[in-house]
């Protein structure tokens, strides 16, 4: 099943965290996923199959000091190699 997600992308010092919003207000909450450098997030924007466009655009976000907010589509398993769910605090 796929769906228009939302991805959030945040410059925090020196890495990146690549972040999933689900479109489904009842999904679970899931973990960042996080990138070393500029060139790990843009593979890994890549990997996602995300346009060329869209990457650009998010790269020049960044590279600004701005978060990037990217709409994508993801198959679900996808969402679950990259961002597992968040654990409940015991």
């Amino acid at each position: 099943m796929t769906a228009l997600d939302m991805l959030s992308i945040v410059k925090h010092r020196q890495t990146y965290q690549v972040r999933y919003a689900s479109s489904n207000p009842y999904a679970t909450d899931r973990q960042a996923y996080c990138c070393p450098d500029e060139d790990a997030t843009i593979k890994f924007l890549q990997d996602l199959t995300l346009d060329a466009w869209s990457q650009q655009q998010a790269v020049t976000a960044l590279r600004t000091g701005h978060i990037a907010v990217v709409p994508l589509v993801l198959p679900t398993a996808q969402v679950v190699v990259y961002f597992p769910e968040k654990q409940e605090a015991p």
